[in-house]
C-alpha cells in the first residue's frame, strides 16, 4: 500500500531567485501530478467527488493560475486544490525567508485599479466594505471592497502607506465568505510574505481580527502598562514578578523581528517560568505576526 503523502513543496513567487516572474501554472501542475500519482487517498476522494467534478474543479483552478494576479495568490489557488482532499496529510510550505523582504518580487506585484468608490465607502457600513486603519501603528490604511471571484468575495486594498514597500493598490488580504462575519483566504504580511488566514468581522462590524479598525468608528483602545524592563528596542515587550505566585509577561507583537527579543526575555526568566505557579500572559493589542516568533 502506498505511504500517506505529506506534501512539503518549497514554492512560489516570492521565493524565486533573481526576481524571475512566478510561473504559478507550472507550480500547480507540479503539485497536481504529485498528488495524483502519490497520494494514497486520491482514488477514494475522486470517487466521492466523482471523476467529472474533480477534473472540472482542478482544471478551473489551473485556469486561475494564468490570471495576472496569480503571482500573488498562487498559494491560495494551490491551497484550494489541496482542500479538495480534506486530508491533514496534504500541505505545503513556502520557500521564503520570513526575516527578509524580496524587493524584486514586491516591485512586480500587480496593483488593483482603485476607483473613487473605494474611497467613499461609508464608515457606518453594516457589511465588510469600508475604509480601515491598522490598529497597532497606523502605518497604513486599506479599503475593503466587494470583489467576487472564484478565489475571493472581498479584498483589502492599500489606500495609504508610510511603508515604502507598500503602494496604493496593492492587495493586503483577500477572503472568501464563510458567513456574514468570517472570511477565509490569504493575508500578505508586512514583508509581503503570503499566509493562509481567516478574517473575523466583529465589535459591531467595526474591526477585522486584531489588525484593522473601521475609520470613523469608536476610538482605538489605548492601554497603559506598568513600567518594566524593556527588552532590546522592541516596544511593548516586558516582564515582571507580580508576587511570589504570579509572573507577568507582556508581548505586544509576534512580528518576525521581535523573535530575538522574545527569546531573550524567555531565556532570562526561564527559572521563574519553571517555578512560579501562575503566569499572566498579556497579549492585548497583539496583532499577530510570524509563526517563528510564537512557536516556542
Amino acid at each position: 500500500m502506498k505511504q500517506l503523502l505529506v506534501l512539503a513543496c518549497g514554492i512560489f513567487c516570492a521565493a524565486i531567485s533573481h526576481a524571475q516572474s512566478c510561473n504559478c501554472e507550472k507550480e500547480f501542475i507540479h503539485i497536481r501530478n504529485i498528488v495524483e500519482k502519490n497520494f494514497a487517498g486520491f482514488a477514494d476522494r475522486v470517487k466521492a467527488l466523482s471523476p467529472e467534478v474533480y477534473k472540472k474543479t482542478a482544471d478551473d483552478l489551473q485556469q486561475l493560475t494564468r490570471d495576472r494576479f496569480s503571482s500573488d495568490n498562487c498559494p491560495l489557488i494551490i491551497n484550494k486544490y489541496l482542500d479538495l482532499f480534506k486530508s491533514h496529510h496534504l500541505g505545503f510550505s513556502l520557500a521564503t525567508d520570513p526575516y527578509k523582504t524580496d524587493t524584486d518580487y514586491i516591485s512586480k506585484r500587480p496593483l488593483y485599479p482603485l476607483s473613487n468608490k473605494a474611497f467613499n465607502v461609508g464608515s457606518a457600513s453594516a457589511s465588510w466594505e469600508g475604509n480601515y486603519v491598522f490598529t497597532t501603528d497606523t502605518l497604513y490604511s486599506i479599503a475593503v471592497i466587494k470583489d467576487s471571484t472564484p478565489l475571493h468575495d472581498y479584498i483589502g486594498v492599500v489606500l495609504t502607506s508610510k511603508i515604502p514597500t507598500w503602494k496604493k493598490g496593492m492587495i493586503k488580504f483577500e477572503g472568501k465568505r464563510v458567513n456574514d462575519s468570517l472570511l477565509t483566504g490569504l493575508l500578505y504580511m508586512r514583508n509581503h510574505r503570503p499566509k493562509i488566514e481567516n478574517f473575523l468581522l466583529w465589535d459591531n462590524k467595526n474591526k477585522i481580527g486584531g489588525d484593522w479598525i473601521r475609520m470613523g468608528s469608536s476610538k482605538e483602545i489605548t492601554t497603559t502598562y506598568p513600567k518594566m524592563q524593556q527588552w532590546s528596542s522592541w516596544p511593548n515587550l516586558n516582564a515582571a514578578k507580580l508576587s511570589p505566585h504570579t509572573f507577568y509577561m507582556r508581548i505586544g507583537s509576534f512580528g518576525g523581528n521581535a523573535r530575538q527579543s522574545i527569546d531573550s526575555m524567555l531565556s532570562v526568566h526561564a527559572a521563574l517560568l519553571d517555578t512560579t505557579p501562575n503566569l499572566v500572559l498579556d497579549l492585548r493589542s497583539n496583532a499577530g505576526g510570524a509563526d517563528e516568533a510564537w512557536q516556542h
